[in-house]
């Protein structure tokens, strides 16, 4: 009855994970059904048999690998505002209970063949996708003489996901490509296509032009290269080491000047209404702003931080107070832009080195040939956006964590 009982979980929960790759095209109610589905199917399990195997062991990796919900759950100390921090928390729950799920799973179960599976699903969804929007906005993207900027506000508001995270999904298509370039079929023509396919994915990130995505799909696609081609961890860090020098060397006048530009909050915002001011407005402008506050309230409490519920209501209470001149800020409504400066407002300095600490421990106990690119390619892009913060990140990142973890875990 054991074995039949596992067998039936094992079974189940593949096919809820092989469902859950197609998220890019699926409604985000479709999503979260799946992972209720896919949570009340781990706790029946748990309950019925999973417990008798359930160790320290896996309680501490499930409070690593969940780490970002148990923070925020923590910081719930701070009750000032109870309810805005409990949507954060429901909101960031699969980073908690994807994990869970796995680990239920037989230790060989999860292997390298499923995840081929997974991706090669995950692929042809993102595939289908962004032919559908190349039939789509055709005209669009080669006869109009709108910004490349329009260009991507246009497909956001079509397919009601931000550019931001679109790119980041085509970048992890990407770096799967080439993983399994790498780890299949080795015939001409099925090399060709999938050169062809990596080919078709940065020329969508070229066209939607989110520029750390890219920047993050650089680095993490020569990391992942050297990998696959056995040049060792050593010589991978020499190599960037001297890029990361050569880079500094040649780009550190535009990148001095950016800098410059988020420094300068005080003049960042011309006063007035946002409808006649706004095309003296950047994004490093409006960005200058916000780091200028969550450093202002970081320095007023570095220790605990804020609670996760009050994190925008403080940034928002800096912006009236300070850049009161502009109705900027009570136009629209800004979080913090960078998920490390959120969990650094929410949980203070104890939270954030928790939080990296916890990531140290997830490479340490993983393989390392696709899972490093994933954490490159996202832990970059967590520096200036809170993916993390929002659904579709939090999808995105809860699933390949638990997939790419435990398919490539020393132990398996």
């Amino acid at each position: 009855m054991s074995i039949e009982v596992t067998s039936y979980y094992e079974k189940l929960h593949f096919f809820l994970i092989c469902a859950l790759s197609f998220f890019p095209i699926l409604p985000r109610g479709v999503h979260s059904t799946l992972i209720i589905i896919v949570t009340v199917l781990a706790l029946l399990y748990f309950l019925l048999n999973g417990r008798k195997f359930w160790t320290t062991k896996k309680t501490l990796r499930l409070i690593s690998l969940g780490s970002l919900s148990v923070i925020y759950i923590g910081s719930l100390f701070h009750l000032d505002n109870f309810d805005s921090g409990a949507k954060m928390i429901v909101r960031t729950a699969p980073i908690l209970l994807l994990p869970f799920s796995f680990l239920l799973l037989n230790i060989q179960y999860w292997n390298k063949q499923k995840l081929k599976i997974v991706l090669y699903l995950y692929i042809a969804v993102n595939f289908l996708l962004l032919s559908y929007l190349h039939i789509s906005f055709f005209e669009i993207i080669y006869y109009s003489k709108i910004t490349s900027w329009e260009i991507r506000s246009i497909i956001e508001e079509s397919i009601d996901v931000h550019g931001t995270y679109l790119s980041l999904w085509i970048s992890f298509a990407v770096l799967s490509t080439l993983w399994l370039l790498f780890k299949t079929n080795k015939s001409k023509i099925i090399i060709g296509i999938k050169v062809l396919l990596m080919i078709y994915f940065l020329y969508w990130l070229y066209i939607l032009g989110a520029r750390m995505p890219l920047f993050g799909t650089t680095i993490a696609f020569a990391w992942l290269l050297l990998s696959l081609l056995k040049v060792s961890r050593k010589h991978i860090l020499l190599i960037f080491s001297l890029l990361l020098f050569t880079g500094s060397l040649v780009f550190w006048k535009p990148v001095l000047e950016k800098i410059q530009e988020v420094k300068n909050y005080e003049n960042a915002i011309p006063p007035g209404k946002y409808e006649n001011t706004y095309p003296l407005i950047s994004n490093e402008d409006i960005r200058s702003v916000i780091y200028y506050c969550a450093s202002q309230k970081i320095i007023q409490k570095p220790i605990f931080g804020y609670g996760i519920g009050n994190v925008n209501i403080e940034l928002q209470q800096c912006y009236d107070l300070e850049f009161g001149y502009t109705d900027l800020f009570t136009r629209f409504h800004f979080n913090s832009h960078s998920q490390y400066l959120q969990v650094f407002l929410a949980a203070g300095i104890v939270g954030l080195l928790a939080y990296l600490l916890s990531v140290f421990l997830w490479i340490r106990w993983s393989l390392i040939k696709l899972y490093i690119p994933f954490l490159l390619l996202t832990f970059l892009c967590l520096v200036f956006e809170n993916i993390l913060s929002r659904h579709d990140g939090v999808i995105f990142f809860s699933f390949f964590n638990s997939i790419l973890f435990f398919s490539e875990n020393k132990e398996n």
